[in-house]
């Protein structure tokens, strides 16, 4: 049972680190099959220190429930998430996740934040 709720968890960090603009409660319920998605960032705020932008997106779902998103505030909480999935890997023995996946997800945040600058400015 406890492999599992670590499998939840680690697909839920991939999710976040594989979704620049930013990942809803039912997006991480849909990815890594979790009751409640909403808790994984407030956790990782909580126990970790990795911070996202606030005030969240809300947004209206086709039903007509409401939804927040949730997008990492910087490069350095990616850094920091890249890490925490790292170590959750080799805490839980889960195989180690290619160098080149963290690469490539920091490379895309790292355009994205670029992006989102520019429309900004």
């Amino acid at each position: 049972m406890e492999k599992l709720k670590q499998t939840k968890q680690l697909k839920a960090l991939l999710h976040i680190l594989s979704t620049p603009h930013g990942v809803s409660e039912k997006s991480i319920n849909r990815a890594a099959s979790k009751m409640s998605g909403r808790n994984v960032p407030t956790d990782l705020d909580r126990q970790h220190n990795i911070k996202f932008v606030k005030p969240r997106v809300r947004k209206l779902a086709p039903d007509g429930s409401r939804y927040s998103i949730y997008e990492l505030e910087d490069i350095e909480q990616v850094h920091k998430l890249i890490n925490l999935t790292k170590h959750h890997c080799l805490i839980h023995n889960f195989e180690a996740i290619k160098q080149c996946y963290f690469d490539s997800a920091i490379q895309v945040y790292e355009a994205y934040f670029k992006a989102e600058t520019a429309k900004k400015n």
